[in-house]
């Protein structure tokens, strides 16, 4: 598998397809590793209803997440799109704990 790009999305693609067994080689454009990813102010990313927030006592709901998405992401980006997003977060998360050597904190 090759994956283009360092940032989270590139990374967490290359770690799922090496972690189900691929081969992977990730390639980043840039000297520096990250991606856009990394001017994200630390690089946080925002995953509503995540096993992780939940523990922490978030009182996230799914239509909470799809209002404030839409209020801030507008008409940009199509509303399936938006849907997708917000409620592939927290399965994506539940997979990555499954990991016990990755550790996620608030």
């Amino acid at each position: 598998v090759l994956v283009a790009g360092s940032g989270a999305g590139g990374v967490t693609g290359a770690y799922t397809a090496a972690r189900e067994g691929l081969d992977v080689t990730l390639v980043e454009a840039t000297e520096k590793f990250g991606g856009t990813t990394a001017y994200s102010g630390g690089g946080g990313m925002w995953f509503p209803c995540n096993p992780v927030l939940m523990r922490g006592g978030a009182e996230d709901t799914i239509d909470d997440a799809l209002e404030y998405y839409t209020a801030v992401v507008g008409d940009r980006t199509p509303r399936a799109l938006q849907e997708t997003y917000v409620r592939s977060g927290a399965p994506l998360i539940e997979y990555l704990e499954s990991d016990e050597l990755l550790k996620f904190s608030l």
